[in-house]
């Protein structure tokens, strides 16, 4: 007696992904997007760029990130609100590490009056 094996599925919204190469080319080039030169944004967005290429984190999950939660010593992320609805860690990959310093420095300098208040970790 045969019986019928589901076929297995297709994927259907196969995302692209860019190479390793393609995306160092594209984190360098954001600092000579014309929006960014101008308000020096730059170092915020190769940052975050970085941090969602480098950990596979969803971008609310980035928008979320709270000052307390990245530990650049650790080279760790803590995600309280996650998809699941459950806390996890990720490790930093070791080339964003300069990145998100840069970034720290920079952000900490143009909001030294609203430092006490600065709750998430990206600003505008």
């Amino acid at each position: 007696m045969m019986h019928r094996v589901p076929r297995p599925r297709e994927m259907q919204n196969a995302q692209p992904y860019l190479t390793e190469e393609e995306m160092c080319r594209f984190l360098e080039s954001i600092r000579y997007y014309p929006e960014n030169s101008r308000k020096e944004l730059w170092r915020r967005d190769k940052a975050m760029f970085g941090i969602l290429y480098g950990t596979g984190i969803r971008k609310s999950e980035l928008v979320n990130i709270e000052t307390g939660d990245v530990d650049l010593k650790e080279s760790t992320i803590f995600l309280q609100r996650t998809k699941g609805g459950e806390s996890r860690e990720v490790c930093l990959p070791g080339g964003i590490i300069e990145d998100l310093r840069t970034y720290e420095d920079h952000r900490d300098g143009m909001y030294k009056e609203s430092r006490d208040k600065k709750r998430y970790y990206f600003l505008s």
